[in-house]
């Protein structure tokens, strides 16, 4: 008999792409996702340079959010591509 996994903890639950740009899930404006997406970066970039002295920890989750931001940029912009194209 398989085994049940437990539900998962939505803690755990890496967010969508759409979710981290704070976008809609079927937007299909690629150049709305790159201007949203570089505000975002704007914003992030500049928390190691405003504080150098700051904690570790602080430097290290705006390094990360910058990783996601990218990250969910570009899988929008193939998703977008993607429907384009039909597929």
């Amino acid at each position: 008999m398989p085994r049940r996994s437990l539900p998962a903890d939505p803690r755990d639950r890496q967010p969508q792409p759409h979710e981290v740009l704070g976008l809609s899930a079927r937007e299909d404006d690629a150049v709305k996702v790159i201007e949203i997406a570089q505000m975002m970066l704007r914003c992030w970039r500049r928390i190691p340079l405003a504080d150098p002295g700051g904690s570790a920890a602080r430097v290290g989750e705006a390094r990360n959010r910058i990783r996601r931001i990218v990250a969910a940029r570009q899988a929008m912009l193939e998703q977008i591509h993607a429907r384009r194209r039909g597929g």
